[in-house]
């Protein structure tokens, strides 16, 4: 879970385009958000921003990564989203059964 927290940090970062702007929109520190982007990088061995007076840049291994973060942050809200549904007792299969002359009432056969 800490890996995921750390490429939604870096993905906060990337849309706010600075640590300063992403720790205020996020209500977190700017050293705790740094922090956990450095420690994403190392974990990958990659840098992954370049850090600029102005605020931040992708490195050419952080248009990479962040191609694949965006993806896995979608894949891991759609599971979220399905997951919740199906707590809430609206998922599953809806089965409907019916005999030949209700088939050929809603489907008449075509010459």
């Amino acid at each position: 879970m800490q890996m995921l927290s750390r490429l939604e940090h870096f993905l906060v970062v990337v849309r706010h385009g600075s640590f300063n702007a992403a720790a205020r929109a996020e209500n977190i520190t700017q050293s705790a958000l740094t922090k956990s982007v450095r420690h994403l990088e190392a974990s990958l061995g990659v840098e992954l921003l370049y850090r600029q007076s102005t605020g931040v840049a992708l490195t050419e291994p952080g248009r990479t990564f962040h191609r694949r973060a965006i993806e896995i942050e979608a894949s891991w809200n759609a599971v979220l989203t399905e997951l919740n549904v199906m707590s809430d007792g609206l998922g599953g299969q809806l089965r409907i059964g019916g005999g030949a002359g209700l088939f050929d009432g809603l489907f008449p056969a075509t010459s």
